[in-house]
């Protein structure tokens, strides 16, 4: 279900997956921020794509089993909530200050869209955002898409990062359409 090197043209390659340094505890302070049930414990499998990277770009994906699809109804809710965008922000600060120790986080902003939009249908929300912080001297902007998808017992996300230029809207829309399909079908 998670993205493969043949979802991507030429030029992408593929570097070890980095999943969550801790999964568990970033579940339960977004189902907390948003006053919602946590889902980590029912959760049956998770896999992790590689990262996949192409200059200073980069696309992953993670897809997790549930042993019921109401935890995936009680995830869609959570990510429908109002308060989910200042959550996930919240959420991918700190991820984002414990991945950077050498570095400083200057700001986080995230917005959460429920629903499909123009995407396939089993899209339930991207979150858009930006973090900007410093390291080395230098001051960047890493740009963050990320679709997540659901099916009965299933969710799936993407994530797609760039600093400068964006992925093109071509690339996104084929792994979106590709990875939307896996989950769909369960493979």
């Amino acid at each position: 279900m998670v993205l493969q090197q043949g979802d991507l043209p030429t030029g992408w390659s593929a570097k070890p997956a980095s999943p969550p340094a801790d999964p568990k505890a970033e579940a339960a302070a977004f189902a907390q921020c948003v006053g919602g049930p946590s889902t980590f414990s029912d959760q049956a499998a998770v896999a992790y794509s590689p990262n996949f990277v192409k200059g200073t770009s980069f696309i992953s994906s993670t897809a997790t089993s549930f042993k019921s699809p109401a935890d995936i109804q009680t995830n869609a809710a959570a990510l429908a909530n109002p308060k989910a965008s200042a959550c996930y922000t919240q959420v991918v600060k700190a991820r984002a200050t414990a991945a950077l120790p050498k570095g400083t986080v200057k700001s986080v902003t995230f917005k959460i869209t429920p629903g499909a939009g123009a995407g396939p249908a089993n899209v339930i929300a991207t979150a858009t955002g930006s973090i900007v912080f410093t390291s080395a001297g230098k001051t960047l902007t890493l740009n963050n898409v990320v679709v997540f998808f659901a099916a009965p017992r299933t969710e799936a996300h993407v994530d797609f990062f760039s600093i400068g230029s964006a992925i093109p809207a071509s690339v996104k829309t084929a792994v979106i359409n590709k990875v939307s399909a896996r989950v769909q079908t369960g493979s």
